[in-house]
């Protein structure tokens, strides 16, 4: 509403009095309207900045060598133009998936942009025009290739729309919807059990030195270690394992000793990454782990080796066939 104001003063009358007087107008009805943004993904809208999208990538079993593709369509639903935009963020990777995590960015079946995850970071991806009350369909694809089992990565994806007119001037208004990520690696491996290597087809693989069994059934190298070989000869020496041979803790459960049960999952450990087989630790790395809970002495550590080797030795064993 505008309001016109006149004043006027009058001069002062015998006497010395000042009057005033005054006219007023009134112009009712005025409004300015701007234009509108309202970008929707998949038909859903959290308001400007909503962090509340459905993932896109939520793989609990991500594969390596797999591609994985997410769709979304986006809609301009408002009465402006705008220019949508991507934005990677947020993130978090326990070990270096992101690194090796390949994004392709598909805008209408045009490829807008290819890199990793961690190049991809914070940077805000032009993706093309959405005019008002458009639609355009967006595809995401990514595959890794190289990993370790648990790696895990979490990551944002924004989408954005930018006014047009105010993104030529250099400013720009916009409406943001995000959706939370995350990819959890598995390791398609191989690990053959304790029970494997001390009875049946294992136990002829490593009865002596240089065993021509080893090698026939596709082994690396030579076995390392015989039946008789003592534990503590060959790893980090504990005492709990005094007098004891390969064969004596393969061949038997741990019972309720924590030492006991971690030394036999790494006998059958050592021999699987030993013989060549896909296993997801090397023969170094597992005489490095004991020997950390050796020096650790607690229960507490070689509970978690066991569990930890346990759950390798049970990937699948094709020598058993």
């Amino acid at each position: 509403m505008v309001i016109l104001i006149l004043i006027g003063v009058a001069l002062p009358t015998v006497g010395g009095t000042l009057a005033t007087w005054s006219d007023s107008e009134t112009m009712a009805g005025n409004y300015i309207e701007t234009g509108s943004l309202d970008l929707l993904v998949n038909g859903q809208d959290d308001l400007p900045w909503g962090v509340g999208l459905e993932s896109c990538f939520d793989i609990p079993e991500f594969e390596l060598g797999v591609t994985y593709a997410c769709y979304r369509l986006l809609w301009n639903a408002g009465c402006v133009d705008g220019v949508a935009y991507l934005h990677i963020k947020d993130v978090v990777d326990n070990n270096s998936l992101s690194s090796n995590t390949i994004m392709h960015i598909w805008y209408d079946d045009v490829l807008v942009e290819s890199d990793t995850i961690a190049n991809l970071d914070c940077r805000q991806i032009e993706l093309g025009l959405l005019p008002a009350e458009a639609e355009r369909q967006l595809k995401l694809e990514i595959h890794a290739d190289e990993g370790a089992p648990g790696d895990v990565l979490s990551f944002d994806i924004a989408f954005e729309l930018i006014q047009v007119e105010l993104l030529e001037r250099g400013c720009g208004w916009a409406d943001t919807e995000k959706s939370p990520n995350q990819l959890t690696l598995i390791f398609e491996g191989e690990g053959c059990t304790p029970g494997f290597w001390q009875g049946g087809n294992g136990e002829k693989l490593w009865n002596e030195p240089n065993d021509p069994d080893w090698t026939d059934a596709g082994g690396e190298g030579s076995n390392p270690y015989i039946w008789t070989t003592p534990f503590n000869s060959f790893f980090t020496s504990h005492p709990d394992l005094d007098d004891l041979t390969m064969m004596d803790l393969v061949g038997k459960g741990g019972g309720n000793n924590d030492v006991r049960k971690a030394a036999r999952s790494l006998v059958a450990a050592y021999l699987n990454a030993s013989f060549g087989m896909n296993y997801p630790l090397t023969p170094g790395e597992l005489s490095s782990l004991w020997t950390a809970a050796v020096d650790d002495g607690s229960d507490e550590a070689f509970m978690a080796l066991h569990l930890e080797l346990d759950e390798y030795n049970n990937y699948g064993c094709d020598l058993c066939d």
